[in-house]
């Protein structure tokens, strides 16, 4: 099975024909890098992104460097910033995988 077509298969359970193709429209296939941020805090968001294997981290990072985690997300997954997609703004949060894939 291709990668569009486990995306479709994935999403097909929560949305529908209409949704899904603005969906696969806004979506970007990376290689992910175990610890390094595919979405960045502060930057504006532009994809999600479909996780097929491993378990990405959502978190926060303060002025002073400190991260504090916010949530983990295991595959399959969307992962992306609503937030950022939704409004134009910066996103709140960064996100990285935990495990390269």
């Amino acid at each position: 099975m291709t990668l569009q077509e486990r995306f479709k298969q994935h999403i097909g359970k929560i949305v529908g024909h209409d949704s899904q193709h603005a969906l696969l429209n806004i979506s970007k296939t990376i290689e992910f890098r175990a610890g390094v941020p595919f979405v960045t805090q502060g930057d504006i968001s532009e994809h999600i992104f479909f996780m097929r294997e491993g378990i990405a981290r959502y978190y926060i990072s303060s002025e002073d460097g400190r991260e504090a985690n916010k949530t983990f997300a295991p595959a399959p997954s969307l992962l992306g910033s609503t937030y950022g997609l939704v409004t134009g703004e910066p996103c709140l949060l960064s996100i990285a995988p935990l495990d390269d894939s």
